[in-house]
């Protein structure tokens, strides 16, 4: 190859290369370099949020290094923590929107908020999600003129320790690149089907003015096969599965003891299960929730998935809203053995909670739940 080709070569990679690094988002505060500690501080000018703590780095299991923001509690006017971060010498132009991901490690939500000095104006404002990862999302312009983050309702000699993810920075062409590395429509296995959701959910995220700019047809195209598709809504060989269930302690009447975890079993491989050793509230009843967010099912008709029920009885499975408001389906499940449930995806999705009833105080049973599966 002569001299000339070969610098042809390399002018080419180089171009692909740089092509390439243009379409993928930006880590804005990258939580594995500990320099990044540097960014965020703790100012003492605003009275009304004062607060004792400090930043280090830590292992999370589900976002891997993360910054914990330790507080031995509040001690201005308000309890609030308050926190600066610093933007300086990072070029967020070209990019439309900023996320990351909080952790409440409280047992109640939290307001949260991104602000300037003062609260002298906000560009976000939400709640935290209780014992729970909540994902945050602003606009690159309100993140760049704001400069501080504003944790609500931390009191005074309160020992709190919230986690911040890796913040990202996204724009249209990090989401095209994101839609360009799909399958072709024809190739796609039931594995894309996650790929062709996140692609769909980061491109909802971007301005009016900024999903103009991006080409979809290869994405409407990946959205129309997955639909052909049974939907595994709850994928019981993803440890991240347990983050969607919950165990509620606001209700008197459904207390209960015990946790859930992810089990082998022979006939069905990796099942959910909910262990307990007994009820404590009035009712005998093991109650708890599941979680629908980021989960689009509006294209499926019906829910399917199988319980073990350990004990030598029928006991009454019912999917309700709250504290049992109202009931949108229910069944009976066989005593020492598998009952399939089917239900319709509104059953599912105007519920929020599964009661089953019967549990006594220190009895000990694990129930066991294979995968959640939609179907048209």
């Amino acid at each position: 190859m002569s001299a000339l080709a070969k610098k042809k070569v390399v002018t080419d990679r180089l171009v692909a290369a740089e092509k390439k690094i243009s379409t993928l988002p930006c880590t804005v505060f990258d939580m594995s370099d500990e320099s990044v500690l540097d960014r965020f501080t703790n100012p003492k000018d605003i009275p009304a949020y004062l607060w004792n703590g400090d930043f280090s780095i830590v292992n999370n299991e589900t976002n891997g290094k993360v910054l914990a923001v330790h507080t031995t509690g509040t001690y201005g006017t308000q309890t609030v923590v308050y926190m600066g971060y610093n933007l300086d010498g990072i070029d967020l132009s070209g990019y439309d929107y900023v996320t990351f991901s909080v952790y409440n490690p409280k047992n109640v939500q939290l307001d949260f908020a991104i602000i300037t000095k003062g609260w002298g104006k906000s560009y976000y404002k939400g709640k935290l999600k209780a014992t729970d990862w909540t994902e945050i999302t602003v606009s690159t312009d309100g993140f760049k003129r704001a400069g501080y983050f504003y944790f609500a309702d931390v009191l005074a000699n309160e020992e709190v320790t919230f986690l911040i993810s890796n913040v990202v920075a996204h724009g249209a062409a990090s989401v095209q690149g994101t839609i360009d590395e799909l399958p072709e429509a024809v190739n796609m296995v039931y594995a894309d089907i996650k790929d062709v959701m996140y692609a769909r959910s980061q491109y909802e995220k971007l301005s009016d003015a900024a999903k103009k700019q991006v080409d979809i047809t290869k994405l409407l195209a990946c959205e129309e096969a997955a639909s052909n598709f049974p939907y595994k809504i709850y994928d019981m060989t993803d440890e991240n599965v347990l983050s969607k269930f919950t165990h509620p302690t606001d209700i008197p009447s459904y207390l209960w003891n015990g946790e859930f975890s992810i089990k082998d079993d022979e006939a069905n491989g990796k099942v959910l299960a909910l262990h307990t050793t007994g009820t404590t509230g009035t009712q005998p009843v093991v109650y708890f929730g599941y979680n629908l967010e980021g989960i689009d099912i509006s294209a499926y008709s019906t829910v399917t998935f199988k319980v073990y029920n350990p004990k030598n009885a029928s006991l009454q499975l019912a999917f309700i809203t709250r504290g049992w408001g109202s009931k949108s389906f229910d069944t009976y499940l066989t005593p020492q053995g598998w009952t399939e449930v089917t239900l319709t995806t509104a059953q599912l999705k105007n519920a929020g909670y599964i009661y089953i009833a019967n549990v006594n105080q220190n009895e000990e049973l694990t129930f066991l739940f294979t995968d959640f599966i939609a179907k048209k």
